[in-house]
């Protein structure tokens, strides 16, 4: 399992505002990407829901309130690497990796700074919670 570490849980990381992650007990520390679609995103949390699981990954349904930035192109033939955290439009769901997934159409907003492997024993209906970092 995941657990924070230091004063502040995020000391040991430049640059970019912090968030925590949670599947059940599993907490994960990640680091904002500095993008317009994470900053929209990070005004919206906290975000909470119950897990779904596909391939290599763990989602939570999100449907923005207002309209996020558009998915460019080039991003979204890209696959869903191992710690990275992402947004699917077309799926209307916030997606973490814990293994590399083929999940096109997904624009990365965080990564993660913890290892993700303890994400693989979640299971569908588990209580996800993604905060800022602070809260």
């Amino acid at each position: 399992m995941a657990l924070l570490g230091g004063s502040d849980g995020l000391s040991d990381q430049s640059g970019g505002q912090g968030l925590l992650v949670r599947v059940g007990r599993v907490v994960i520390r990640a680091r904002l990407q500095d993008t317009e679609l994470a900053a929209r995103l990070f005004q919206s949390l906290p975000i909470y829901g119950v897990a779904g699981i596909g391939a290599g990954t763990v989602s939570v349904r999100f449907v923005p309130l207002g309209e996020l930035p558009t998915l460019r192109t080039d991003a979204s033939a890209r696959p869903l690497l191992r710690g990275q955290i992402g947004y699917s439009a077309d799926r209307a769901r916030i997606v973490i990796a814990w293994a590399d997934s083929p999940m096109p159409g997904v624009q990365v907003w965080a990564i993660a700074l913890d290892d993700v492997g303890a994400l693989a024993a979640a299971t569908v209906g588990m209580r996800v919670a993604i905060l800022q970092a602070d809260s």
